[in-house]
C-alpha cells in the first residue's frame, strides 16, 4: 500500500480543504509547532486504521461542528495497481470509499456508508482479522507516535517478550521447528535407501559386459531382420502396383460391359421405336384415307352454300312482290306474316352460314394435315404427335358431318316452305 494524498477539511488547524500530496520514496513534513504535522499522521490512522489517540470531537477544528478526512492510496493486486479514496468525517457519521476507474477516468462509489462496513473493507484490504488487529497494526507498527517510538524497548523483559514475540511472529518459528525437527531422521533414511540403490546398481553394472554382448548379437539379428523386411517391403510394393494395374483393368472391363449392355438396350429401344413408328405410319395412312372419304361431304357443303345464295335471290324477288301487293290490304297482312316467317328462316340460314364459314379453318387444317402426313413417311419421329392431332381432327370431322346434316335438314325445311 502507498498513501498518495491526504485532504483535510475543518480538522484541527486546517480550516479550508487542504490537500497534502505524498510522492514516492521518503516524504518529510516540516513546519512549526502547532502547524499540523502530526495531524496528517493522525488523519491517516483515523481514516485507514480506525485509530485516534483522543476523542473524535477533539479532532474537529475549534468552532466547526464536524470535519472530513480523505486519504487516497494505491495497492498492488492481481488485477494490477488499484487506487482507492477513503472518506471519513469526525463529528458526524459520514463514511465512503471510491475506486478510480482508469478507463472512464472517474471515481466509482463502492457503496460503503457505515463504520462497520468501512472497517470490514479495510480489514480485507490489509489482510487482518478484525478491527482490533487493524488498530494494533497502526499503533504498534506503522503510525507509532514520536513520544512512544522507543517506549516498547524500555519495558520489562516479560512485557518486551509479549510485545516483540507477537510483532516478530515467533510462534511461527516455533511451529516450523516442531514441523521440521523430524527432517534429519527422514534425510538419514533417504540416504540409507540411496546406498541400497547404489549397491543394486553396482551389481547391475558388473553384469553389463555380458548384457552388451547379448545386445550386439541382438543388434545383428535386428539388422538381418530389417534387411529381410526391406526386401519383403519392396516385393510387396511391386505386388501392390500389379494389383492396382489389375484393378484398373478390371474397372475398364466392367465399364466396357456396361457400355455393351447400354448399346444393347439402345438397340432394343430403337427397334421398339421403329415398330411404333411403322404402326403410327399405318394409322396416319388410315387417317388420310378417312380425309379422302370426307371430301365428298365437303362438296355437298359447297352445293348447299350455292343453294343458299339462290334462296337469297328468291327472297329479293319476294320483297318485290310484297311491294306490288300493297294495294290489297288482306294480301299485305298475309304477306307480312310470311315475311316475318321468312325473316326467321333467314336468321337460321345466316347462323348455318356462319357455322359453315367457321369450318373453313378446319378444312385448311385438314389440308395442312394431309401435307404433314405425306412428309411423315420421311420423319418417323413426328408420327406420335401427328397421330394425336389426327385423332382430334377425326372427332371434329364427325362433329362437322353432324352439323352439315343439320344444315341440310334446315335447308330442306326452308325449301319445303317456299315451295
Amino acid at each position: 500500500m502507498r498513501v498518495t494524498e491526504v485532504a483535510l477539511t475543518d480538522i484541527k488547524s486546517y480550516e479550508n480543504r487542504t490537500v497534502v500530496p505524498i510522492e514516492g520514496g521518503v516524504t518529510a513534513i516540516l513546519g512549526e509547532n502547532g502547524a499540523g504535522k502530526s495531524t496528517i499522521q493522525e488523519a491517516i490512522g483515523f481514516a485507514l486504521f480506525d485509530s485516534l489517540p483522543f476523542n473524535n470531537k477533539d479532532f474537529v477544528r475549534e468552532g466547526a461542528s464536524s470535519g472530513t478526512v480523505e486519504v487516497t492510496f494505491e495497492q498492488d493486486t492481481t488485477d494490477g495497481t488499484q487506487r482507492f479514496r477513503v472518506t471519513r468525517s469526525a463529528g458526524r457519521s459520514d463514511y465512503g470509499v471510491h475506486r478510480y476507474d482508469t478507463e472512464g477516468e472517474t471515481w466509482v462509489d463502492q457503496d460503503i456508508d457505515s463504520k462497520s462496513e468501512l472497517v470490514r473493507w479495510l480489514c480485507t484490504r490489509f489482510d487482518v482479522a478484525d478491527g482490533d488487529e487493524l488498530q494494533s497494526l497502526w499503533e504498534s507498527c506503522i503510525g507509532v507516535p514520536q513520544t512512544r517510538f522507543l517506549s516498547d524497548f524500555a519495558q520489562t523483559a516479560a512485557n518486551r517478550t509479549q510485545t516483540f514475540d507477537a510483532l516478530l511472529n515467533l510462534d511461527a518459528y516455533e511451529e516450523s521447528w516442531n514441523a521440521l525437527k523430524g527432517v534429519p531422521d527422514a534425510i538419514e533414511k533417504q540416504q540409507q535407501d540411496l546406498r541400497s540403490d547404489i549397491d543394486t546398481l553396482t551389481g547391475e553394472v558388473q553384469a553389463l559386459p555380458n548384457e552388451r554382448d547379448k545386445a550386439e548379437s541382438l543388434s545383428d539379428q535386428v539388422d538381418a531382420l530389417q534387411a529381410t523386411i526391406q526386401q519383403k517391403t519392396s516385393k510387396l510394393s511391386e505386388k501392390e502396383d500389379e494389383y492396382d494395374t489389375l484393378a484398373e483393368t478390371q474397372e475398364e472391363i466392367e465399364q466396357l460391359r456396361q457400355d455393351v449392355d447400354s448399346f444393347k438396350q439402345k438397340i432394343e429401344s430403337t427397334k421398339r421405336e421403329l415398330e411404333t413408328a411403322e404402326e403410327e405410319l399405318t394409322d396416319a395412312e388410315k387417317a388420310h384415307q378417312k380425309c379422302e372419304e370426307h371430301r365428298e361431304e365437303y362438296e355437298q357443303y359447297t352445293e348447299a352454300r350455292e343453294h343458299q345464295e339462290e334462296l337469297e335471290e328468291q327472297e329479293a324477288e319476294r320483297d318485290e312482290l310484297e311491294q306490288q301487293k300493297t294495294e290489297q290490304e288482306q294480301e299485305i297482312t298475309s304477306i307480312e306474316a310470311k315475311v316475318e316467317q321468312l325473316k326467321d328462316d333467314v336468321s337460321k340460314l345466316e347462323e348455318a352460314q356462319e357455322t359453315l364459314a367457321s369450318r373453313e379453318d378446319d378444312k385448311e387444317r385438314y389440308e395442312e394435315l394431309e401435307e404433314r402426313v405425306e412428309s411423315l413417311r420421311d420423319r418417323e419421329d413426328e408420327v406420335e404427335e401427328f397421330e394425336g392431332e389426327i385423332e382430334r381432327l377425326d372427332g371434329e370431322i364427325e362433329e362437322i358431318e353432324g352439323e352439315i346434316e343439320s344444315v341440310k335438314e334446315t335447308i330442306a325445311e326452308i325449301e319445303d316452305k317456299w315451295e
